[in-house]
């Protein structure tokens, strides 16, 4: 890095060193080729360059119009480049470019001038397609590496149909994480079995199939015949749902490797198949958090948002009306999902309702809360839940208050959860964080602390990656053992596949 400090459109900081305001291919050229002699031979760069097509900036042009100059007129330098452009730039430079995609704006006055334009486009026989990338995007974002690419891995996953987040949290977040690094064919899906003709085979992992179809299996058995390794994904005991146990098991003893959101859960599952791996439920992305505690002026915002969990709050219905009765006015309840639990509450309570929601909406709304409640009875059921909601929690800077069953199985929940086993315990805590503000930001702020320093998915990317190498690497060795445990099913009268 200090070799690059006095190389224009470099700034230097303690950690990085950042480029900006190139002006022009020549200016990114002579950079990149600096940073490609300075660089290891597994070095990535990730290179963020302005389009010159965006059609934004092609209507300031259509309109006579300075796109470039500052308030008070002056031309301000500008490193908007064509894509044609920036990867002439990278390999000048002697990096490889090894994917490329772009920012784009979600708007309807965006949609309406890209259609436009695009339509345009189109009489003058261009691709539409191809217009329509080019105008829609404002950032083109290329990742390159130093050394190219002697093979890429390929990973890909048959989903169900989104509900509440488990998608998210169990298949789409960890695979756009591990997307993060080079080398790897990502591709997921809820509809069906569906592979790029051209990938090569690799890790196929199927998030709470029943195996329980014939159609189905025949399917993933042609995989295998392929060369593929089949992971199961669960994260809840799945004595919960007929399918698995009406199929004694096969989701997870006829694949090749099982992933589970804890160890509880990780035992279990390890009396079908011994080839178990734990990735605990992380967060991908912060949401934007109001600074102020309250976060909407002196009301006390409090939350309850998850999917079954109405005998659980019960316990606690009586205790929380009861905190809520002394606050008056001071106080706001939120529901998502849960309407028995909405329609428990008295009418002359604040309170506001939200039917089940995508999870970025989710996590907004959880933003504007302060406290939550997590109540959870020890059931065998519960004990195999994950600390999900938990974690969202502390990355949306809220306060749980919680049972200790799940959410208190690790150390660093302590300081930042609340604690309660019983009825008066969960009073007391909502009224003593009302009444004490600065406790209330202090457990918010170990929270968040804790989600950016441990509990992200970016901090498992390595992780993930060496567990499927490592399959992909044993796949002959995970087979036999497959097969043994097919032969010993049916041979004992357990459902073949």
């Amino acid at each position: 890095p200090r070799a690059l400090e006095s190389e224009p459109g470099v700034i230097r900081n303690p950690d990085a060193v950042i480029i900006v305001e190139l002006e022009g291919q020549q200016a990114l050229e002579r950079v990149l080729g600096r940073y490609h002699s300075l660089c290891g031979e597994a070095a990535v760069c990730i290179i963020a360059v302005e389009n010159a097509g965006y059609w934004n900036r092609l209507l300031a042009l259509m309109q006579g119009k300075n796109h470039f100059a500052d308030a008070a007129g002056a031309l301000r330098a500008d490193g908007a480049m064509s894509l044609e452009q920036l990867q002439a730039a990278v390999r000048q430079s002697g990096w490889h470019v090894e994917r490329v995609s772009g920012l784009k704006d979600a708007s309807v006055e965006s949609d309406a001038a890209v259609s436009m334009l695009s339509g345009a486009a189109e009489k003058l026989g261009i691709d539409s397609r191809i217009a329509q990338q080019q105008l829609s995007t404002r950032t083109w974002l290329v990742r390159c590496v130093k050394s190219r690419l002697k093979k890429r891995e390929t990973i890909s996953a048959l989903t169900m149909k989104k509900v509440a987040g488990v998608n998210e949290a169990r298949i789409d977040h960890p695979l756009r994480a591990l997307g993060s690094l080079p080398g790897y064919n990502l591709a997921w899906s809820a509809a069906e079995i569906r592979i790029p003709q051209n990938w090569t085979p690799g890790v196929y992992i199927l998030h709470r199939k029943f195996m329980n179809s014939p159609e189905f299996n025949h399917k993933i058995e042609s995989l295998i015949a392929s060369g593929w390794v089949i992971v199961s994904e669960i994260d809840d005991d799945p004595h919960h749902w007929r399918g698995f146990i009406d199929n004694d098991f096969l989701a997870f003893r006829g694949v090749h490797a099982v992933t589970v959101s804890t160890e509880p859960l990780a035992d279990m599952i390890r009396q079908w198949n011994p080839n178990v791996q734990v990735f605990d439920n992380a967060i991908f992305e912060l949401p934007h958090v109001s600074p102020n505690v309250p976060k909407q002026g002196n009301k006390l915002r409090l939350f309850f948002g998850a999917l079954n969990r109405a005998a659980d709050w019960r316990e606690i219905h009586t205790a929380i009306l009861e905190a809520v009765e002394v606050l008056g006015n001071k106080v706001e309840i939120v529901v998502i999902h849960d309407r028995e639990v909405f329609d428990s509450l008295p009418p002359h309570i604040e309170k506001s309702f939200h039917p089940t929601m995508s999870l970025p909406a989710y996590m907004d709304l959880l933003a504007t809360c302060d406290i939550a409640l997590l109540p959870l009875q020890d059931t065998p059921f519960n004990r195999l839940k994950s600390d999900l909601k938990f974690i969202e929690c502390c990355a949306a800077g809220v306060v749980p208050i919680c049972s200790p069953v799940v959410y208190g199985q690790r150390a660093e929940h302590l300081d930042i959860g609340c604690f309660a086993t019983t009825p008066e315990q969960w009073r007391e805590h909502l009224l003593r964080l009302y009444q004490y503000p600065e406790e209330l930001q202090a457990r918010r702020q170990k929270g968040w602390n804790y989600v950016v320093a441990s509990r992200m998915h970016a901090h498992q990317v390595a992780k993930r990656q060496q567990f499927y190498q490592s399959l992909i690497q044993r796949r002959d060795e995970l087979e036999q053992q497959r097969q043994l445990r097919l032969q010993k099913s049916d041979g004992s009268g357990g459902a073949g596949p």
